[in-house]
């Protein structure tokens, strides 16, 4: 009897280390940035939601502004960063003002006319982009999902 305890016992301790060395999963991260939007913005509407195997991308909005974001999930940190490098690339103005307060690389833009702004940023093995109405939206939600990717 003692044996099969101390044998459960040893299960559960290592499913326990390997989630905790697993870090979190996709499926977290998403129901926390849609929990995040929902809790800032209650009055807001999931207007689309396109789903693939690593990434996620939302519009969220009200009669008078909205937002999108999305969220590649790679599986490593080097993934991520060659997500954002692409991204990078590919933009016709650049990748816009290198920034340090989210994750472990950031950049936000800003329209010339001041309607529309962004913050692209990878923390770990997570690369997120937010768009929106003004710069301090995209920063605010930026700094709440900041908060929540784990880089165990």
């Amino acid at each position: 009897m003692t044996t099969k305890i101390a044998s459960l016992s040893f299960v559960v301790i290592l499913f326990c280390v390997s989630m905790d060395v697993m870090g979190q999963d996709f499926q977290s991260l998403r129901k926390e940035a849609e929990n995040t939007v929902k809790a800032q913005r209650p009055n807001w509407t999931l207007l689309k939601k396109i789903e693939y195997e690593k990434q996620i991308s939302y519009s969220w909005g009200s009669a008078r502004e909205g937002i999108g974001i999305t969220i590649f999930f790679g599986d490593s940190i080097q993934e991520a960063a060659q997500r954002m490098a692409l991204k990078n690339k590919i933009l016709s103005v650049g990748p816009g003002t290198k920034r340090k307060e989210f994750g472990d690389e950031a950049y936000s833009w800003e329209s010339p006319r001041g309607d529309s702004a962004g913050i692209r940023f990878r923390k770990a093995n997570v690369y997120i982009e937010v768009n929106a109405p003004s710069l301090e939206l995209a920063e605010e939600l930026a700094k709440s999902f900041d908060k929540f990717i784990k880089t165990k």
